[in-house]
């Protein structure tokens, strides 16, 4: 039977995956489960959940026209833009100032969501989490996070 990488084009009709390949059925534990319970967010509409909730309900809309760099060139010139954000309080100012506006976001949304939580640095569940973190090190257990970059830094 032809590999994928040899196969041309009709011809992969004839390649099965073979069982070695596939991953492994992995056992699930019920009693093990994450659930998210809190939001912290960062939005055209502030940083508040129930802000952010009434200005939906109220139909308020957090589209205008782009003013935080030239959109002359770009066919759409409206934009959903975050305006008067601050971290302050939440990241220094020297990592502030090499952070693009896409991270700060994330980390204020995620600390945000943290304090909500009961989390919180300094909370006895916070001391958990991070005493969970370096058994995982240890163990060189993967663990996984995800990061998708903005695309424009103004």
């Amino acid at each position: 039977m032809p590999s994928a990488s040899r196969c041309r084009r009709g011809d992969l009709s004839s390649v099965r995956a073979s069982v070695a390949a596939a991953a492994p059925r992995r056992e699930t534990d019920p009693k093990k489960r994450v659930a998210t319970t809190v939001v912290g967010l960062v939005s055209v509409f502030g940083n508040d959940v129930d802000a952010h909730y009434e200005k939906l309900l109220d139909g308020e809309g957090g589209i205008g026209n782009i003013d935080r760099f030239d959109a002359s060139k770009f066919p759409t010139k409206f934009a959903g833009q975050i305006r008067g954000f601050s971290s302050e309080g939440y990241i220094d100012e020297k990592n502030d100032r090499l952070l693009d506006d896409y991270l700060r976001h994330c980390l204020v949304g995620s600390e945000t969501a943290l304090e909500s939580s009961g989390l919180g640095v300094g909370s006895e569940a916070h001391g958990q989490v991070l005493e969970s973190l370096e058994h995982a090190m240890k163990r060189d257990a993967p663990i996984i996070t995800e990061y998708l970059g903005g695309a424009v830094n103004c």
